[in-house]
């Protein structure tokens, strides 16, 4: 990891002239194990309170999603494996890392669903179709909110990556689920026309196009693990 940067902005909270770490755009554990060793994993700066509570976010959404992924597949090579790891407290390195341990599996289990399971309230691209498909599915309530702030975190560190772009009021990050509609949307077919590709595989690939206008306004398009999971963004004025 390269030193802290400088006091500055933060890519997310826009407070400036604060102290700032970085913030792996796409978090280090999320990179399955068949990515290249000489990868150069995005990274922005945050503040540390942003860093901290996004690190959170992050942890409760990869326990549940990991849970769902094709294990099988090298785009998801050993996340499921090191998520399942790291809910057991024999593993743990201490008593406190233990509690945490066995406080984050019974979030997990508290988020199983149990009701009637109804396919067409699954979010279409969350897993991987074998766990979709199979005979026995086990769904897991996600709150939508985890989407949302993964989402605006990635689309916020890539605008600053690529262009050391803020993305500061009016303009805001919206979120899209995925849905049977959007390979036919013109949102998409923007992106297929006009756009750009920015790739660490296997793990993440973002599609994106930016107007010349501002050079900030545009839409997104991140495919996780081969595409187990797809989110869409918009940044633009209200």
């Amino acid at each position: 990891m390269a030193k802290r940067p400088p006091i500055g902005k933060c890519i997310h909270c826009l407070k400036d002239r604060i102290e700032r770490n970085w913030d792996h755009v796409f978090p280090i554990g999320w990179y399955p194990d068949t990515t290249p060793h000489n990868t150069d994993k995005w990274k922005a700066p945050s503040c540390v309170a942003c860093n901290s509570a996004l690190g959170r976010v992050e942890s409760r959404f990869i326990a549940l999603i990991a849970l769902t992924l094709d294990p099988k597949v090298r785009e998801t090579s050993g996340i499921p494996q090191k998520v399942l790891r790291s809910l057991k407290p024999e593993f743990a390195r201490n008593e406190v890392d233990a509690l945490a341990r066995t406080a984050a599996a019974k979030r997990v289990t508290k988020s199983i669903y149990r009701g009637t399971f109804e396919t067409e309230n699954v979010y279409p691209t969350a897993g991987s179709e074998a766990a979709r498909a199979g005979p026995d599915p086990i769904p897991f309530l996600i709150p939508a909110e985890l989407f949302e702030k993964v989402t605006e975190k990635i689309v916020r560190g890539i605008m600053y990556v690529e262009a050391k772009r803020f993305i500061e009021p009016p303009l805001r990050v919206q979120f899209f689920p995925d849905s049977a509609h959007m390979p036919s949307s013109e949102f998409l077919q923007v992106i297929q026309t006009h756009g750009k590709t920015l790739e660490r595989q296997p793990g993440i690939q973002i599609n994106h196009v930016t107007t010349p206008e501002d050079g900030v306004s545009g839409l997104f398009k991140i495919i996780f693990w081969g595409g187990q999971i797809k989110t869409y963004a918009s940044v633009g004025a209200d």
